[in-house]
């Protein structure tokens, strides 16, 4: 290995806490995207039939059938006029895509941010998971990086499976040059247009619905 003073990946860390520290949670950990922040808990928590607004992002019942999770679509109005947040039922994970604010963490949840360019804090592409169990940090941590630990992976030993998805300095940077001058307050977003029915795409047709 070459001489190095600094680790790049410190950044990271560095941004995780500036997020916990923002939304009042114990701990934040960061990840690629939204959605595999949505996978890795669902995966977590061991998923089965989960309930979530049948108007929402493409890529969430995907990431819970990944998962091994069986979606079933809610289809009332009260459900898809959600706003900013709403819960995959009967689970205590949380899609908070669309809001960034502080003190926003619900305690005893996993609440799943969103860091795309289209979001309140808008890097090329990135996610956060917001948790105040230390035991899930610790797994969520391993898990986003292919089991591995904060050390060289030469020099570790890797005990359990993982994925590629942890996020990059590069764009722990950005989020940290952002935070320096973000709003204590922000405001929810609004999908432009809304979000389309997903119960109309073939490969949902068969997933159970709430009318």
């Amino acid at each position: 290995m070459p001489i190095q003073k600094h680790n790049p990946y410190k950044i990271v860390q560095m941004f995780e806490e500036e997020v916990a520290l923002y939304t009042n949670s114990p701990y934040a950990i960061s990840v690629d995207s939204c959605t595999n922040a949505l996978f890795l808990c669902c995966k977590y928590l061991g998923v089965g039939e989960v309930t979530i607004p049948s108007k929402t992002y493409l890529s969430v019942p995907m990431s819970i059938i990944h998962a091994g999770g069986e979606v079933i679509f809610d289809k009332t109005s009260k459900t898809n006029h959600w706003i900013g947040t709403y819960q995959l039922k009967p689970y205590p994970i949380y899609d908070a895509a669309k809001r960034f604010t502080s003190n926003m963490y619900i305690p005893g949840t996993f609440m799943c941010l969103s860091f795309h360019i289209k979001k309140n804090l808008g890097l090329g592409k990135g996610g956060m998971i917001l948790t105040d169990s230390k035991e899930a940090y610790e797994w969520f941590k391993k898990a986003r990086y292919e089991g591995r630990g904060e050390v060289y992976y030469k020099e570790d030993n890797i005990s359990s499976l993982g994925w590629n998805m942890y996020m990059t300095p590069q764009e722990a940077a950005h989020g940290l040059c952002l935070m320096q001058n973000y709003p204590m307050n922000k405001t929810d977003l609004d999908e432009l247009n809304g979000y389309r029915d997903l119960t109309e795409f073939d490969i949902f047709k068969n997933n159970k619905v709430i009318v």
